[in-house]
């Protein structure tokens, strides 16, 4: 309870305060209550409009597709390893490669990229096998006679034609080629061929010719753009001597000049030539000449030609020859040694 001094002076207290206006507390109380809710309100929209700005900043670094997610609509292929087995896709390399970083292919890439390149790709050519053999139906081959060369081992598979080459070995042809042909292998990669030689043996009494000891046959298997798929063992065989020793005889009327040889398979042409000396040995014949064509003799293997002389100095020397060809009458193979014709009596 309060004494009598403390309520004396609230007494006081309230005399003084009779005169003093008195507050509206109920006024007070509402405009606090109003301030109060705007705070509220201003705290409120102050929290949205960060929550907004958040949203819109992620919506914007999200705006892609999300990555390894699989749907229905879309399934993830599977994966599987060489030996058909499925591979787990976490174990998967996802490495890839951008246009700021090219990847330089590997030789073997190249190479694999180059042989697949369309259907019109070259495929390389097939490993060679081992030497294939060959054979030649003589050791020793006649004077004229075409040399029968057959395949003993098949070409390759993809083999479009077969190159025969037969080098002379020894002579005045020691290391040229003096035969060949080219042909179509059968079905089975095998073949045959009668390859004409424009060399012979051993041979007397000529000026010149194409001589050789031994032939050196060789064979090489090639695809359709000539390229080498096999070669086959080379065979040696012997040129035989020519078996008849060439003669030639001439007269001169003192106009016409007439020509007789033997031992020649082939001929078609003889010859005159005038000068201070005999012509030169060898297959080229010195101008001037004059030539006329020969015709066979009475006899097999002989011919004969005559030959209108054109004027020429009375102090020239008149020289008979002629040359002889291989059978096909093609190529020259040897020419006679010159005869100095007597002058007319």
């Amino acid at each position: 309870m309060p004494t009598d001094d403390h309520l004396q002076r609230l007494l006081g207290h309230a005399s003084e305060l009779a005169d003093e206006p008195t507050a509206d507390v109920p006024a007070i109380v509402a405009r606090a209550r109003r301030d109060q809710h705007r705070r509220r309100g201003l705290l409120a929209g102050a929290v949205g409009l960060v929550v907004l700005v958040f949203g819109v900043a992620v919506a914007a670094l999200d705006d892609g597709p999300p990555e390894r997610l699989s749907t229905v609509d879309a399934p993830r292929e599977e994966r599987r390893d060489e030996q058909g087995e499925a591979v787990d896709p976490r174990e998967v390399d996802t490495t890839t490669t951008t246009d700021e970083s090219p990847v330089s292919p590997t030789t073997t890439d190249a190479g694999a990229s180059a042989a697949g390149d369309g259907d019109d790709a070259i495929p390389p050519p097939q490993a060679a096998p081992g030497p294939l053999r060959l054979t030649v139906s003589a050791s020793t081959v006649a004077s004229y006679a075409p040399v029968a060369v057959r395949s003993t081992d098949p070409c390759p598979a993809g083999t479009q034609w077969v190159e025969v080459h037969i080098q002379a070995v020894g002579g005045s042809m020691d290391g040229q080629g003096v035969g060949g042909d080219q042909l179509r292998p059968d079905a089975a990669g095998h073949w045959s061929v009668d390859a004409g030689i424009v060399a012979v043996g051993r041979i007397e009494d000529v000026a010149w010719a194409m001589t050789a000891d031994q032939l050196d046959v060789r064979a090489r298997c090639r695809d359709r753009d000539q390229r080498p798929l096999a070669d086959y063992e080379p065979v040696r065989v012997r040129l035989a001597p020519v078996p008849v020793v060439p003669a030639l005889t001439a007269t001169w009327d003192g106009t016409t000049v007439r020509i007789e040889y033997s031992g020649c398979p082939t001929s078609h042409q003889a010859l005159v030539s005038w000068g201070v000396e005999p012509p030169p040995p060898g297959i080229s014949y010195p101008h001037p000449y004059a030539a006329g064509p020969a015709r066979p003799g009475s006899q097999p293997g002989t011919w004969f030609a005559t030959i209108e002389v054109p004027d020429h100095p009375a102090s020239y020397g008149l020289w008979a020859t002629a040359f002889c060809e291989e059978p096909s009458g093609v190529t020259s193979i040897w020419r006679y040694l010159p005869v100095e014709l007597d002058p007319p009596d």
